[in-house]
């Protein structure tokens, strides 16, 4: 892969007609992108179909006519192994309360509905767990399996409905199974599966594959993996029976660490996502040893929120060892979700199985302003593009070559592609990191949980947008002492490992911030909260109560749902730590030596400022917000790229290495430093660049 693909999704039509896929390949070409990747969207022909594989290799071929590479996305791998091995489908479960009364119960069954965009739907199997609970203050303080002595009949009326019996008044948990004709991807056969999706490019040679935004998890809220195979894999990785403590996915429970079963299931969730991405790219690169791109992006369910978690891929930095680069996916129509996941694919490129950074990345309608912005700001952060798309998808592209912004797109691309051509292979080297704790996202199993999400797009964003260069770390990384200063965020669950690492960080002296909830276990089950509280200077921590004050809250990152989902907060008690923030009488803040804790989503509120104060010693230059700045290194050159926000120029004077540098009418500008004098300078038209008063000329970029 090159610098810019353009997503294509081929209907009917295009399935049976060849001419019109060489339309949309030329035209793909003439606007300057060098790659395309491609699906099948509308069409009643599948790629496993003779007639989808002859469109495959017609797409395949004609790309290298052109001279465009090409890359296949496969949706659902292994569908097909379903008619061989039908006990392989996935199953699913569903928890239902309901109240025994006079030795009676019912209930109307939750309908799951279907899995994707399909018309698949998930068909009810039966009751196949049943638990007698009793609680004490919300907790479940006794609970008993009592499946073989439950009665229950299914009625499929409008609502289906199940009615039963049990011998004792009280409450049942009851734990729905669901079969869905997608593959259990622990069946252990999977293989032949994958065989027969590779078998698609049988005839032709395409460049990539990409499984598309895959994740062997069910994509939904409350709705858990439970079949056989799945089970029999929960328990041989962590040695006891998943479907014994199902109460545990939704309930607190005494005597039980239900944090610990919930992140086991979503940690075996995302290792087996990340084994069959990996079984695929090695069995692609047998059949095509060239093959240097596989993907795709993880941050694929709604940008703002943690359902990447239901998907099972949410552990981004592992999986990232099996695509060629960090990816991540965004749409235009928020700035905050465009420079947040921009930067997240950043530090994913430095863990990924090859450097690059992508960024999937659109929007539905978009216009003329941001095409012209964000293709610019793709190309001042090095970041290749992958543009949706040809075709009318019902919403989910801009429907080229119909759309208006067609006519001029190749200038946008421009942008992109020449300044990406002037950055080569110069990178960041940021002081500041963000530790990403998927983890404690994993712990959790309320929509509390989406807050970790819009806390870690809040921090990245104000960093860019401040000319601070971040990055986020995953809780394996190595190499902490590289930075200056540590953010943890969410540090409510974390692997020993990465415990004993902050710690260690701490005793080097060096500032340590924690935002949200507090450090409760390892993700290997130890209790550490009093050693959290004495790392913090903290007594007692609150349980979680909603935050009272003001805060920033997006709707459309949590578009799962039409309610507001409550910012939770957890006010404490100073023990040796000296308070930072006060709302009323809450402990908001606290400093403890070189360690902060700031018990609530700060970075959504106007609280986050304190922090900036501090981070703002790590920027690279004092500057307006009018425009975003990335400073790089290539061997001993300073690479230093700007580019004007949405409608804005670039009208600054900043000092950088001792020089006082002077822009003028900028759009995105590059500016290459080597032992502190410049070097080269690239810009789009009509700016004016001085470096300590003279005029310096230029390289034109873009259109």
């Amino acid at each position: 892969m090159n610098a810019t693909s353009f997503f294509l999704m081929l209907d009917t039509r295009d399935v049976v007609d060849h001419s019109r896929i060489r339309r949309m390949l030329t035209e793909t070409k003439a606007k300057g992108f060098d790659s395309i990747n491609f699906e099948f969207r509308n069409s009643m022909y599948d790629m496993y179909s003779d007639t989808g594989k002859a469109a495959v290799r017609a797409v395949v071929n004609m790309s290298k006519e052109l001279g465009l590479k090409s890359v296949i996305l496969f949706e659902h791998p292994g569908v097909p192994l379903l008619e061989k091995y039908p006990q392989a489908r996935q199953k699913w479960l569903i928890e239902h309360r309901a109240q025994v009364i006079a030795r009676a119960f019912s209930l109307d069954l939750i309908q799951p509905g279907p899995p994707d965009f399909s018309t698949t739907s998930a068909v009810f199997q039966g009751i196949r767990r049943a638990f007698f609970v009793k609680r004490q203050a919300g907790a479940i303080s006794e609970c008993e399996d009592v499946t073989d002595q439950i009665g229950w009949a299914f009625h499929n009326a409008n609502t289906p409905r199940i009615t039963g019996t049990y011998e004792s008044e009280g409450e049942l948990l009851l734990y729905a199974e669901y079969e869905i004709n997608r593959p259990d991807y622990a069946f252990p056969y999977i293989r032949e599966g994958l065989e027969m999706m590779l078998d698609i490019c049988a005839g032709c040679e395409p460049d990539g594959i990409i499984l598309d935004e895959f994740g062997i998890g069910t994509r939904k809220e409350d709705i858990y993996m439970g079949g056989e195979w799945f089970c029999r894999r929960f328990e041989e990785r962590f040695g006891y029976d998943f479907r014994s403590r199902l109460f545990l996915l939704k309930n607190e429970a005494e005597g039980y660490c239900a944090a610990l079963t919930r992140y086991h299931y979503y940690k075996l969730s995302c290792e087996l996502t990340g084994e069959i991405q990996r079984q695929a790219n090695e069995m692609f690169k047998e059949r095509y040893p060239w093959c240097r791109f596989t993907g795709c992006h993880h941050t694929w369910w709604g940008e703002g929120n943690s359902g990447d978690l239901w998907a099972g891929n949410m552990d981004y930095f592992s999986l990232a060892r099996n695509i060629c680069g960090g990816m991540t996916d965004s749409q235009f129509y928020s700035e905050s979700t465009m420079t947040s996941m921009i930067s997240l694919a950043e530090s994913l490129a430095k863990y990924a199985g090859g450097k690059e950074i992508y960024s999937c990345s659109w929007t539905r309608d978009p216009t003329p302003m941001q095409l012209e912005y964000y293709s610019s700001l793709l190309g001042s952060r090095n970041c290749r593009w992958t543009y949706i798309g040809w075709g009318c998808a019902l919403g989910f592209s801009p429907g080229y070559p119909d759309h208006y912004t067609w006519d001029g797109l190749e200038n946008h691309l421009k942008n992109q592609y020449e300044m990406l051509d002037f950055i080569k292979t110069a990178e960041k080297k940021p002081k500041v990191a963000l530790m990403y704790c998927w983890e404690s996202a994993a712990a959790q199993n309320n929509r509390f949980m989406h807050y970790h999400r819009l806390s870690l797009k809040a921090v990245l964003r104000e960093c860019m947008t401040s000319h601070i260069e971040i990055d986020v770390v995953p809780t394996f990384a190595e190499n902490l002492d590289d930075y200056e200063t540590l953010i943890v965020l969410w540090p409510e669950l974390l692997p020993e490992d990465a415990w004993s690492a902050i710690r260690q960080y701490v005793r080097s002296g060096k500032d340590v911030i924690f935002m949200g909830p507090p450090a409760r276990y390892t993700a290997e089950g130890r209790d550490v909260s009093a050693e959290f509280r004495a790392l913090v200077g903290a007594g007692a921590i609150s349980r979680g109560e909603i935050y009272p004050e003001e805060y920033a809250y997006d709707f459309r990152d949590v578009w799962f749902t039409p309610e507001k989902v409550d910012m939770l907060c957890y006010p404490m008690e100073p023990a040796g730590g000296r308070p930072l923030i006060v709302h009323g009488d809450k402990c908001m803040g606290i400093q403890n030596g070189n360690v902060k804790y700031y018990p609530f989503e700060i970075a959504l509120t106007p609280c986050f400022g304190a922090v900036m104060g501090r981070l703002s010693a790590f920027a690279h230059i004092n500057a307006e917000q009018s425009f975003i700045s990335k400073l790089m290194y290539d061997g001993e050159d300073a690479v230093l790229t700007l580019c004007a926000r949405l409608g804005q120029f670039i009208d600054a004077r900043f000092e950088f290495l001792d020089q006082t540098v002077e822009i003028r009418r900028g759009k995105l500008i590059g500016l290459r430093f080597s032992a502190g004098v410049l070097k080269e300078a690239v810009s789009r038209r009509d700016a004016v660049i001085r470096v300590n008063g003279n005029e310096r000329e230029y390289k034109i970029i873009g259109a």
